[in-house]
């Protein structure tokens, strides 16, 4: 074991000097070959999240246990002409350490922190190149490389505080047969077309059907191509009208967007209940569909305002090869409640997930009790400490973790910390 483990690290050395010289080098061309560029430039960005998470009721057992993820980024203006094209790229690397709160003490189908792992290691989560043009008053770009769907796909803002994993994706998505949401992101592409003025905006992706790399969880890089992954195929059409402001800067804490979208993977899955006359599982079509919406439901006057917004994710999927077939997602954000703490957040959010009917008559078979649902509330604050360091307490309350009827309630408290450079 420890004599394999050098050539296997130096490769992955190897691999990352590669991808970057070649990220790199491709747009020394492009850029050469339009001119009116600008100076290319490179932005580093080092952050480190904790969580100090204690399962003091219910669950599997009570406990406690504390996560880390270091997480570099560096994200590359490889080139933009005076008539708006740009060409960038992307560089993300995790590495994770530190325990399993929900695999060892609580036991949900959805998890408790989203920054939890089935195996500590050091991976790429994201490396892209992007291409975006202004064509007859839109924005087109096509994006290539390794990337997860959270980045743009069912994303609500005014969740982002939220500890728990489905404030981004959505359940019934994430036990799928392998989508490509954190910590694992898969190999495809991206198009999006976007109204810079009114706020419409269309993309869709087609990745590989299976993110990461299964047989060896602790991989590096997950570019493996294999027969039978498919494709995952995912289409979204929104509208978000302060998109264009907030990426300038000129708008913080302010939250419009309205989406639509579906999605499919290529291959059947096996069925959760159905089987064929051989007895071998049948084969069914995983599939699935999400709207979401976020609005600033008040914002008070003056240079550091109160701001309270609410945020909606309604989502369903075939309830043939997934556990869930329904979920709910619908909480509050409010910023600046105290005078003397303008950057204060107070989040809250409901999750509710409602259980396939095979999957529960599959458990019956089996000798378990399912119990039809499972339900989580968490309530959080985030204490800015400095610009560069963070605090937030929280606490979640479960019902049904697991989606049992033998644990009917959990309670975890605890807390994140931050640091971001």
């Amino acid at each position: 074991m420890t004599g394999s483990r050098g050539p296997r690290l130096a490769m992955n050395r190897k691999l990352l000097g590669c991808l970057v010289g070649l990220t790199l080098c491709v747009g020394s061309p492009i850029a050469s070959l339009a001119g009116s560029e600008e100076s290319s430039a490179v932005e580093l960005d080092l952050g480190f999240r904790a969580d100090v998470l204690s399962n003091v009721r219910g669950g599997r057992s009570q406990g406690t246990s504390t996560i880390g993820l270091f997480d570099l980024k560096a994200d590359i203006d490889l080139y933009t002409s005076a008539a708006g094209s740009q060409t960038r790229a992307f560089v993300n690397v995790l590495h994770h350490v530190g325990g399993f709160p929900n695999a060892h003490h609580t036991g949900s189908l959805t998890g408790v922190s989203n920054i939890e792992v089935l195996r500590n290691t050091t991976r790429f989560y994201r490396l892209w190149v992007e291409h975006e043009v202004p064509v007859a008053g839109l924005r087109h770009g096509l994006l290539l490389g390794l990337l997860p769907l959270e980045d743009e796909f069912f994303t609500m803002e005014s969740a982002g505080n939220l500890i728990h994993p489905t404030g981004g994706p959505q359940g019934d998505l994430a036990l799928t047969r392998g989508p490509a949401i954190y910590p694992n992101a898969s190999f495809g592409l991206r198009w999006k077309t976007r109204d810079t003025d009114r706020g419409w905006y269309g993309m869709a992706a087609v990745l590989d059907g299976i993110a990461g790399s299964p047989t060896n969880p602790r991989a590096t890089h997950p570019f493996r191509f294999v027969k039978g992954h498919g494709t995952h195929l995912t289409v979204e059409l929104g509208h978000a009208p302060l998109a264009e402001a907030k990426a300038k800067g000129d708008v913080t804490e302010e939250f419009n967007k309205t989406a639509v979208a579906l999605w499919r993977y290529t291959p059947r899955d096996p069925d959760l209940l159905n089987v064929r006359p051989d007895g071998s599982p049948d084969r069914s079509l995983s599939w699935g569909w999400y709207a979401l919406a976020e609005r600033t439901l008040y914002k008070g006057a003056g240079e550091s305002p109160r701001r309270i917004a609410g945020f909606l994710r309604l989502s369903g999927s075939d309830g043939d090869t997934g556990p869930f077939d329904r979920s709910v997602n619908i909480g509050l954000r409010a910023a600046g409640l105290w005078s003397s703490r303008p950057q204060d957040v107070l989040s809250v959010m409901l999750a509710k997930h409602r259980l396939a009917s095979k999957w529960q008559e599959a458990e019956r078979i089996a000798g378990r009790l399912p119990a039809g649902r499972e339900d989580m509330i968490e309530i959080n604050y985030q204490l800015p400490l400095n610009p560069h360091f963070k605090v937030m307490p929280m606490v979640q309350w479960w019902d049904y973790p697991g989606g049992h009827q033998t644990v009917r309630h959990a309670t975890v408290v605890g807390a994140r910390f931050f640091a971001e450079f």
